[in-house]
């Protein structure tokens, strides 16, 4: 298990966070890499942070290949519903490390801000930060150069290619082949005009 965040939920809800993890009110849930997050964190209201590892969250369509609409590193938050089969869709999330996540119930999320009325504008720039999040990686795919797809990618990613993001990880991600997520993170060459491509210099991507 990678090493806890230093609590990510301490922001937004300080009088649930005062004390060690022992006495936290919030659920923690230790999902292995690879692996669904239970079907406890879908519930609509609530509220789970990531406390380490990385989490993905897809959008299954029916009669479509799924589509990854966010990535929560540690130390960021998210929020889930699970829609109702008959609305023709839903969300899963997975883990793509070993990862916990501390999760609020909307009943004491409710209960948090009833009694610290403080919390409240906290909490807000919590749901702001994720939905700048979302809209960020929801518009990933409307780039048509795959290079600067995948170099918008692992910037997206704090500037490194992660150990778990794979070719195929960055494939699913993105929306491109295997193949071209290859190429696009080879180099450019040197004697391309400079300005004509994206650089990924600092981006240090690797096959």
């Amino acid at each position: 298990m990678p090493p806890i965040h230093d609590c990510p939920a301490r922001y937004a809800l300080p009088n649930l966070t005062a004390n060690d993890c022992a006495r936290c009110p919030l659920i923690p849930v230790r999902v292995d890499k690879g692996q669904l997050l239970p079907r406890l964190v879908d519930q609509p209201g609530a509220l789970s942070f990531v406390a380490s590892g990385t989490v993905t969250r897809s959008r299954h369509l029916e009669e479509a290949p799924p589509t990854i609409f966010d990535v929560v590193p540690p130390g960021e938050a998210f929020a889930q519903r699970r829609a109702l089969a008959q609305e023709g869709w839903s969300d899963e999330c997975r883990a793509m490390t070993d990862t916990q996540v501390c999760f609020a119930s909307p009943a004491l999320l409710m209960d948090a801000l009833t009694q610290d009325p403080s919390a409240v504008p906290r909490t807000l720039a919590v749901y702001e930060r994720m939905t700048d999040r979302v809209a960020e990686w929801s518009t990933l795919r409307a780039i048509p150069n795959a290079r600067e797809r995948v170099v918008r990618t692992l910037r997206l990613l704090g500037g490194v290619r992660p150990s778990w993001a794979s070719l195929g990880a960055l494939a699913e991600i993105t929306g491109l082949r295997r193949e071209t997520v290859c190429r696009a993170l080879r180099p450019t060459p040197d004697a391309r005009p400079k300005g004509t491509e994206p650089s990924a210099e600092r981006l240090r991507p690797t096959a």
